[in-house]
């Protein structure tokens, strides 16, 4: 399994976290491979012999994790029911309701070495409940996009430590994430709303979005800016999810709602239709269960119907839109791709999640997010100040201008204006973000060097040496950084590789040698 570099990074920041911490948070943007880096982690302990439990959020995840780790060739099994863990596997899959309930029950029969907590900002009270019943011996790292809780409450205790990726620019900018079109028509009167902990009533939630006519607009909307793309929409309760999908299927567009209630849309029909979207065949509505473990990378259009306190939440459903997708026929030629995503904020939730230091921008446009990781609770989300970057001149997108001076339309105009696609990611200020990054980090190079070694591990192909060579000499890197990145052997020295490099550079054989005895004293 070959890593990108900021996983293998991650990876290594991780291992060195643990020599002195028992519980480390590793914080990554949704759609990263936060699941390819614990399917890493995993195969590892399990060449090792050691003992690793993925703990996921709910039952309907397990597939999922089950997946990767088969994907990755990490043999595994899976507690769940009556299936308790068996001795035949080192790595196990289990549901986070599974391990509570034999804690409770005193069912373990060997407690992991290492346990790994799925979307660790869910369900905190459990995770500290699970982790207390843990050898002393034993340690856990959690994984999270948004590492903060609505309350305030830090994610401390259990998590010592929380290990934070880059920010979604920078993986916008790498191209491991598409570019992000964020909308925001205005909405009047939702400080009339009431909060009930960190959520709006649901009923009057309800009302007040069908007495402005919000669900109407938000299928007006779709049909102008999103028409034939696959979408997700969140609403605040499962009955609004229902009536909007009814409103979209009676425009005639094939949307579905997909809730947890299994008498209403049994588990396997939640599949069949999650499995649709991920095909490009149905557009999904729903509430609670696609924000956070789901992917479905088709995903071009996203709009929010739903009004609430937690940034957290606000993340999880921008980056169910960002991921990456692209199809590709027999012949290796693509298809499609998905050149960028739409998000439609129909209830003002970037008046609420605003960053001090970048007022009226949307949080995930800039690169210095500060989670509320270790706790404050006396922050509380503001809830009536409009955004200034949301020009109405330009159909209400995000605008990266910090004032209308010098603007073509700073002249004010009484009509409603159309809605546009003029501004993206590629264009908000550099005020916001770092810059540009090498094209050694982008990910059309990591994902052909990465394809290289795999070609070189299956065959030890003298023409993916070759390749390698030329891209080496083209960005400015040494024959030894070719090694490195073809070479499989963390702890052991590939010497055929050495001297295949040596000799397709014609370099002497004591080159090789040389290489040799350098990473003999490393390892």
């Amino acid at each position: 399994m070959i890593l990108r570099p900021y996983q293998f990074d991650t990876v290594e920041k991780s291992r060195e976290a643990l020599k002195s911490n028992r519980c480390v948070v590793i914080q990554l943007c949704t759609g990263t491979g936060k699941t390819v880096i614990f399917a890493y982690i995993s195969r590892l302990a399990y060449e090792l012999g050691n003992i690793v439990w993925i703990v996921v959020p709910r039952i309907d995840l397990l597939d999922q994790a089950s997946k990767h780790l088969q994907k990755h060739e990490v043999p595994h099994g899976i507690i769940q029911g009556r299936n308790a863990e068996s001795r035949a596997f080192n790595v196990h899959v289990i549901s986070r309701e599974t391990i509570i309930r034999r804690v409770r029950e005193g069912k373990i029969k060997r407690w992991p070495g290492l346990l790994i907590f799925d979307e660790c900002h869910i369900a905190l009270e459990q995770q500290i409940e699970i982790i207390s019943y843990l050898p002393a011996d034993s340690q856990a790292l959690g994984f999270t996009a948004t590492p903060e809780l609505t309350s305030g409450a830090g994610l401390s205790p259990p998590w010592n430590l929380m290990i934070q990726g880059p920010s979604i620019p920078w993986f916008t900018k790498a191209e491991f994430l598409v570019p992000l079109k964020y909308y925001a028509p205005p909405i009047d009167s939702m400080d009339e709303l009431k909060l009930i902990g960190t959520e709006i009533d649901a009923i009057q939630h309800h009302e007040f979005l069908k007495a402005r006519k919000i669900y109407g607009q938000a299928v007006e909307h779709y049909e102008d800016h999103g028409k034939g793309k696959t979408a997700l929409i969140f609403c605040r309760s499962v009955d609004a999810a229902y009536e909007l999908a009814g409103q979209f299927k009676a425009h005639g567009h094939d949307f579905y709602c997909i809730e947890g209630n299994r008498q209403r849309c049994p588990d396997e029909k939640r599949k069949e239709l999650l499995e649709a979207a991920r095909n490009r065949q149905v557009s999904l509505v729903n509430c609670d269960i696609a924000t956070y473990g789901i992917d479905i990378p088709p995903v071009e259009y996203g709009a929010s119907l739903r009004l609430t306190q937690s940034r957290a939440l606000f993340f999880q459903m921008i980056g169910r839109t960002i991921r990456p997708y692209e199809e590709r026929n027999a012949a290796g030629t693509i298809t499609y791709k998905k050149e960028y995503s739409i998000f439609c904020d129909h209830v003002g939730l970037v008046d609420i999640h605003q960053e001090e230091k970048f007022p009226g921008v949307p949080p995930f446009y800039v690169d210095e997010i500060e989670w509320n990781f270790h706790g404050n609770k006396d922050l509380k989300r503001k809830q009536a100040i409009k955004s200034d970057k949301i020009c109405k001149h330009i159909g209400y997108q995000y605008c990266e201008k910090s004032t209308c001076k010098g603007c073509e339309f700073k002249e004010e105009k009484e009509e409603k204006p159309e809605f546009e696609f003029s501004i993206d990611l590629q264009l908000i200020a550099k005020d916001y973000q770092s810059d540009e990054i090498p094209t050694v980090e982008k990910r059309s190079f990591v994902d052909r060097i990465n394809k290289l070694g795999e070609e070189y591990q299956k065959n030890q192909s003298g023409l993916a040496v070759s390749e390698a060579l030329e891209l080496a000499s083209k960005f400015g890197y040494k024959p030894i950084w070719v090694y490195q990145k073809l070479s499989a052997k963390q702890y052991a020295i590939n010497i055929p590789l050495l001297h295949e490099i040596g000799k397709q550079m014609e370099f002497k054989p004591r080159w090789a040698r040389m290489q040799i005895d350098k990473l003999r004293k490393v390892i």
